[in-house]
């Protein structure tokens, strides 16, 4: 608002005055900018923030150009990023390079086979040959050269090699062990099998054989050790026509309440109308035990009759028991 002016004015003695008013700017008068017209009065609020202003713009200044610079050199480029991830995902896909090696296989001098294998960083595996064969001798396994110290050897259930860790070229040699030829036979000259075993070892037999009118029971020859080489032939023993198994349930009848010695129980099936030999046959496996009958024998006579030990024996061996076995039945009553 600009100052009044004075003005002079006449006034007469009896007169009325009256101030007129001051006019209004038709327009707002502008704010007054810094440094122009009058300073404000020492120590108004106007002063302090006049005075304040330039520290506010300074800091604002500063924080601005923090932001900006860290903006610039702080942050890593979008392009940099991207490509750094592009290559780390590159890395992690690639697959290893593989490697092709030769496996040689060898008898001393002679090559048997040579395999190509590949290895994918983790080492090559290959099998051995499966047709490796010497007269007298049984492959045992197969031994690395000077520069295959990790490659692992192992047998498999079908007795062929597995060779495995391989990690470059490589020879392999064939180690064997003396070994014999066990032949088993039908027991009538027709072979079943044939197989070599290391000396002291084990033969396999093959599975029990089958002859019309007859069961097996068995090998006649001890093959668990051998030693050199050797023929093992079946035993067989013939199935028992319809007489034979009559007369051997028949001595079984016989037993179950009488005993008996073994000529003794031959005579009784004969009395029962069986054949000789079918009398045989029956006694031969009604699975008695001889000396236990003998002992039976002389407690019965013990039960009825006294005897000295002489004679119960006599009476004993007149019942068809062997000497031994009337000694034995004897002794088991206490004579």
């Amino acid at each position: 608002m600009p100052p009044v002016q004075d003005t002079e004015t006449e006034i007469e003695e009896g007169q009325l005055y009256s101030v007129p008013a001051p006019s209004q700017p038709e327009q707002p008068m502008p704010s007054m900018a810094v440094g122009q017209g009058c300073p404000p009065p020492p120590g108004s609020p106007i002063e302090k923030k006049h005075n304040r202003r330039p520290f506010i713009i300074a800091g604002i200044a500063v924080l601005a150009l923090v932001i900006l610079v860290a903006g610039v050199f702080g942050a890593p480029k979008k392009d940099a990023v991207d490509k750094t991830s592009a290559a780390s995902s590159t890395q992690a896909s690639k697959p290893a390079q593989a490697a092709e090696y030769a496996v040689t296989f060898k008898d001393g001098d002679t090559t048997i086979e040579t395999k190509t294998v590949t290895d994918e960083g983790k080492g090559a595996t290959v099998n051995a040959p499966a047709k490796v064969a010497k007269d007298g001798y049984l492959l045992e396994g197969w031994t690395a050269d000077a520069d295959g110290s990790k490659i692992q050897v192992k047998e498999s259930k079908d007795g062929t090699f597995v060779i495995s860790h391989i990690t470059g070229d490589t020879t392999l040699n064939a180690q064997w062990a003396a070994a014999f030829t066990v032949v088993f036979t039908d027991g009538e000259g027709n072979e079943l099998a044939k197989v070599s075993v290391k000396e002291g070892g084990e033969a396999k037999a093959p599975s029990a054989p089958k002859l019309d009118g007859y069961t097996f029971t068995g090998w006649d020859a001890d093959f668990t050790n051998v030693t050199g080489d050797l023929t093992v032939n079946a035993t067989w023993k013939a199935l028992p026509t319809k007489s034979q198994s009559n007369a051997v349930k028949k001595a079984k009848d016989y037993l179950s309440f009488m005993a008996f010695s073994y000529d003794g129980l031959v005579d009784q099936l004969e009395y029962e109308k069986f054949s000789y030999d079918d009398a045989v046959y029956g006694v031969d496996n009604c699975g008695a035990d001889w000396n236990e009958q003998a002992a039976k024998k002389a407690e019965e006579y013990l039960d009825f009759m006294s005897f000295s030990r002489d004679g119960l024996i006599e009476q004993l061996q007149y019942e068809g028991f062997t000497y031994d076995q009337a000694a034995y039945g004897v002794d088991s009553v206490g004579l």
